[in-house]
């Protein structure tokens, strides 16, 4: 898994990436929204094999 972040000083994005054949799980602080689906993304989070995802979070 592979996460990397950009700013614009307001807002941080987190690109997270499941390179692997295996889902994974990931626990997430409070405080991120999926850009996706517009919900609060917070505690055990499941990526499934290959799967992305796209968070947010002020700053």
């Amino acid at each position: 898994v592979v996460a990397t972040a950009r700013t614009d000083g307001e807002t941080t994005w987190v690109f997270v990436q499941n390179y692997t054949a295996q889902q994974q799980l990931l626990t997430l602080p409070q405080g991120y929204t999926d850009c996706m689906t517009d919900a609060a993304a917070a505690g055990d989070t499941a990526l499934l094999p290959w799967d992305c995802r796209v968070l947010r979070r002020k700053v």
